[in-house]
């Protein structure tokens, strides 16, 4: 009974590891195929990418938060700075709102990292992990 337990525990640990790296890669993929191909994306196109970025950079990270290492939430800020810089960078207009939700969202995102990244010590001051 012990064993079934244990293997049991051990794979659900696996899986949830699996997905945050999962999450993470599959953003990156989109990211670097949006840059890719971004010279070439009609309105209607861009118009799907843009779903496509709220649903990694808002409910999928919402989804995936608590199972995330500091590097991986890191790397998720990235991939939401480059995604929001493609789109400058191309002069997509009509994306106000999108730059807007990413604002919103993004303080307590850093401030999570930045949790992870400092601990204070006995004296109050802040210390890296």
């Amino acid at each position: 009974m012990k064993k079934i337990f244990l293997l049991v525990l051990v794979s659900v640990l696996l899986a949830s590891c699996n997905t945050s790296k999962s999450y993470v890669s599959s953003f990156q993929r989109f990211v670097d195929k949006t840059d890719q191909r971004s010279g070439q994306y009609t309105l209607q196109d861009w118009g799907h990418s843009v779903k496509q970025f709220k649903t990694y950079s808002v409910d999928k990270f919402k989804k995936n938060q608590t199972k995330l290492t500091t590097v991986q939430r890191s790397k998720v800020l990235k991939l939401d700075a480059r995604y929001v810089g493609i789109l400058l960078r191309e002069n997509i207009t009509g994306v106000k709102t999108l730059i807007q939700d990413v604002r919103s969202f993004m303080p307590n995102v850093v401030q999570e990292v930045l949790k992870e990244l400092f601990i204070p010590d006995s004296s109050g001051r802040s210390r890296k992990k």
